[in-house]
C-alpha cells in the first residue's frame, strides 16, 4: 500500500476510534470511570456537555418560553476547554445538542431522549442551523481541519446526518458569513473584517429545495463593519449580527440591511476584552428580544424599539449597477476641470454623454426579459400602490384556507421573500413592504410598490 492510502487508512481509523470511544452508555466510559484519569481530559461522551451545564439552567431557559438559546459549557476535568449547548425551536418542532457532536441530536429536551445514530464528531462547528420541511438541517460550518459549504440535514428515516446535494460552490462560500431564511440560504462572501477587505463582498443565494446557487449583486456600501466569522442571531422577524458594539440586521420579508448601535453587542464585546471563559454564559431570544447574561447580569434588547428610527437599504446591489454616488462626484471633479480648460460648455456636454452612457450601462446590466415574471409577481406589479391588510395578502397568497397561523404565517414570510428575491433581480427593489397599521401597531399592513415616489404619488 502506497504511503498516501496508508495515510487514509489510519485517519479513518482515528475517526472511527474517536467516534467509538464517545458512544458509550451515557453514565461512565467503557472501563466504568468518569474519565477524569485519562490523558485526553477533552474526550468526551454524545450529549455529555448537557451535563457540565450549571443545574436547572437548561430546564429554566425552556420554561421561560425562548425560541433559541446557547450556553457556554466548561468541562470539568480541563479548565478552559468549553462546548456550546444549543436549543432551538419552531412550532412544534424543537431540538438540543451540542456544537461540535452530531452523535447527540434530542427533539425532547425534558426526557433528552438521543435521537442520532451518526457517529461524526465535528463538522457542525460554526455552521448556520435552521428547519425545513420538518427536518433539522446546517449550512456550512467547520470540521477539525477545514471550512466547508455542505449542506446537510437530519434524516427522519434512518437517523442519520445526511448531504443535500448543490452544484459547485462559488469561490469564498466556505468561508462565507451565512443566514438562512424560510426558502433559502444566503451568503456574504468576505474573509476577515468587512472594513480591511480591498474586494466587495458578493452576495449569493441557494435555495433549500434547489442545486443551483444563484448570484444576487454587491452587499449594499453602507454596511461598513463586519466579520465573515460573525454568526447570526435569528429572531422572529429579524437576522441580527453582533460585532465590535454594533448590530448589522437583516429584515426577514424584503432582505433590506441596516446596522444600529447595540447594547447586546457592547455587553459581548466587554467580555471578549476580558480573555476570560465564562461558563454558564447564555444568549436566548424570544421574538424580537435578544437576552444576554454574562456573569449573572442580563442584558436585555427589544430589536423592535432599536430598529424604530432606522434607515434601511437593499441587501444587495443587483447585477453589479455602477456605484450613482461615487460616479456623480467624479463626474462633477471630472465636469469642472474640463469647464477649466474649454469653458462651461465642454463640462456640461460631457455630464450628458457620461450620465446618457452609465444610463445605458445599468439598462444592460438588468435584463429586461429574462423570462417572463412569475405570475405573483405579475399580478402584483398590477396592484402596485395599494396597501394591503394580512388577511387579504393571505388571499392572494391562497393561505387564507390554511388554519393553523404559524403554518400562514410561515408560508407567508416564505413567499414574500421570494418574490422580493424576484422583484430585486429585475426591477431593483422590493415590490413587498411592511407597515405598521397607524390605529394599532399591533397590526402589520403590506404595501404594493417598487419605490418611495409610488407611495408619495
Amino acid at each position: 500500500m502506497n504511503p498516501t492510502k496508508w495515510s487514509f487508512a489510519l485517519l479513518t481509523a482515528a475517526m472511527l476510534l474517536a467516534a467509538n470511544m464517545g458512544g458509550q452508555p451515557p453514565a461512565h466510559f467503557a472501563d466504568g470511570s468518569d474519565g477524569s484519569d485519562r490523558q485526553n481530559t477533552r474526550t468526551w461522551r454524545p450529549g455529555e456537555p448537557l451535563d457540565w451545564v450549571r443545574t436547572g439552567l437548561i430546564d429554566s431557559l425552556i420554561q421561560e418560553g425562548f425560541d433559541s438559546f446557547n450556553i457556554t459549557a466548561e468541562s470539568p476535568r480541563e479548565k478552559g476547554y468549553t462546548k456550546l449547548v444549543h436549543y432551538m425551536r419552531q412550532d412544534t418542532m424543537e431540538i438540543l445538542y451540542v456544537e461540535g457532536d452530531l452523535r447527540y441530536l434530542c427533539y425532547d429536551p425534558l426526557s433528552r431522549t438521543n435521537s442520532s445514530q451518526s457517529v461524526v464528531v465535528g463538522y457542525n462547528y460554526y455552521c448556520t442551523p435552521y428547519w425545513f420541511d420538518g427536518e433539522w438541517c446546517f449550512q456550512n460550518g467547520q470540521s477539525n481541519w477545514y471550512r466547508h459549504s455542505h449542506r446537510h440535514f437530519h434524516s427522519r428515516q434512518n437517523w442519520q446526518i445526511e448531504m443535500r446535494n448543490a452544484g459547485p460552490a462559488p469561490d469564498g462560500v466556505d468561508k462565507a458569513l451565512v443566514f438562512a431564511g424560510d426558502s433559502a440560504c444566503y451568503f456574504l462572501t468576505f474573509e476577515g473584517k468587512l472594513e480591511e477587505s480591498e474586494k466587495p463582498a458578493l452576495v449569493y443565494t441557494l435555495r433549500h429545495n434547489s442545486q443551483d446557487w444563484q448570484y444576487l449583486g454587491r452587499l449594499h456600501p453602507s454596511i461598513q463593519r463586519l466579520h465573515n466569522e460573525t454568526l447570526g442571531v435569528s429572531l422572529k422577524d429579524y437576522w441580527v449580527f453582533f460585532y465590535s458594539g454594533s448590530a448589522v440586521v437583516v429584515r426577514k420579508h424584503d432582505l433590506a440591511i441596516t446596522q444600529r448601535p447595540s447594547k447586546v453587542a457592547v455587553a459581548q464585546k466587554a467580555k471578549r476584552e476580558t480573555f476570560t471563559v465564562s461558563r454558564n454564559k447564555w444568549r436566548a431570544v424570544n421574538g424580537n428580544t435578544v437576552h444576554y447574561n454574562w456573569k449573572g447580569r442580563t442584558v436585555v434588547e427589544d430589536f423592535d424599539e432599536v430598529l424604530m428610527d432606522a434607515q434601511w437599504n437593499p441587501l444587495f446591489v443587483p447585477f453589479d449597477l455602477p456605484d450613482t454616488t461615487t460616479s456623480s462626484e467624479m463626474e462633477s471633479l471630472l465636469a469642472l476641470f474640463i469647464a477649466l480648460l474649454f469653458g462651461g460648455f465642454g463640462g456640461t456636454f460631457l455630464i450628458q454623454e457620461m450620465r446618457t452612457r452609465r444610463r445605458k450601462r445599468a439598462s444592460d446590466a438588468v435584463p429586461t426579459d429574462p423570462g417572463q415574471p412569475t405570475p405573483m409577481l405579475d399580478m402584483l406589479m398590477s396592484r402596485r400602490g395599494q396597501l394591503l391588510s394580512t388577511q387579504a395578502l393571505d388571499q392572494l397568497f391562497n393561505l387564507n384556507q390554511i388554519v393553523s397561523s404559524e403554518t400562514r404565517r410561515s408560508r407567508r414570510s416564505r413567499m414574500i421573500q421570494m418574490i422580493n428575491m424576484e422583484s430585486l433581480a429585475r426591477y431593483g427593489n422590493a415590490i413587498i413592504h411592511r407597515e405598521r397599521s397607524e390605529v394599532d401597531k399591533r397590526i402589520m399592513n403590506y404595501r404594493i410598490e417598487l419605490d418611495e415616489t409610488e407611495k408619495s404619488a
